[in-house]
Formats: structure tokens, sequence, C-alpha cells
């Protein structure tokens, strides 16, 4: 569905690869407001957090391999959606290039508990680039967020 990592070829100052593993970061909750939310970090990592449980994505994968790479330009991400479903809110910059090095870039959705129970899911696919239009590497990120009492 996406092209494979790239590898970007720096100027003395080493190579690095793109990438963004496709997946889903969810949370299944039974009280509040439940929340799953991506973050995409300045020193070239992805966090999950899933109500306040903050883990890596992927350290395998990252945005960039290695990750010192990250500071070396100005990357820039972009998030487009793909879908919604369910009731429930989202957060995040759409449509828009954000730089990287002003980061970290989160987007979240909530289950709000006054929705009762229920679901709610939010796809997105993930650009980024050197120059606001040349994609280098694109990845699709779910997420999911479910009230079950």
């Amino acid at each position: 569905m996406f092209p494979p990592a790239r590898t970007i070829i720096g100027s003395g100052t080493g190579n690095g690869v793109l990438t963004i593993t496709d997946g889903t970061i969810s949370i299944v909750d039974g009280i509040g407001s439940p929340y799953a939310e991506v973050l995409f970090n300045t020193d070239g990592t992805i966090d999950q957090d899933s109500n306040g449980t903050v883990t890596q994505y992927n350290a395998s994968t990252d945005w960039i391999i290695p990750n010192a790479r990250s500071g070396t330009k100005d990357w820039r991400i972009k998030a487009t959606e793909v879908s919604k479903t369910g009731t429930g809110t989202t957060t995040g910059t759409m449509a828009t290039w954000l730089s990287l090095s002003a980061g970290p870039h989160a987007w979240r959705v909530t289950r709000q508990s006054v929705s009762g129970v229920g679901s709610c899911q939010w796809v997105i696919d993930f650009d980024i680039s050197l120059d606001d239009s040349t994609v280098l590497e694109t990845g699709r990120i779910t997420l999911y967020a479910e009230l079950t009492a």
C-alpha cells in the first residue's frame, strides 16, 4: 500500500532511513474517557499514549533511523484524515506541514464518558518531507478508543 522505507543520503553526516510503520494504537477501558494518541518527537522517535501509559511505538522503525539524524535537517510532517467513525473527540493539526524540530506533534482520539459505552476510531496517513511537497515517507496509523462501561 505504501512505499518501502527510503534511505536519505546526508551531506557528510551519514545515511538515515525514514520509516513509519503502519499500525493501531488502541485503548479499551471501563472508566473515564479513554484516549489513544500518537506523538512524533523531535528526537526521531514515535511514542504511543493509551490513557497516560506512554511507550515507544516501534523502536525498530521510529520515524528516522538512526535517531540522531532527526536534528540534521528541518524535517516536516503532515497528517491527513482517512476516516473517522464512532462518537468521540479528536485533536491534532491536519492537512498542514509541521516542523518536527518544533515538535513534538501529537494526534489523539478520545471516547468521552458523557457519550456512554461505545467506541471511536480515527485513521490518519502521515507524510514526511523536507520541502512541504515531496513526500519521502508515508505511514498509516489508526487510533482507537473504547469505553466498555
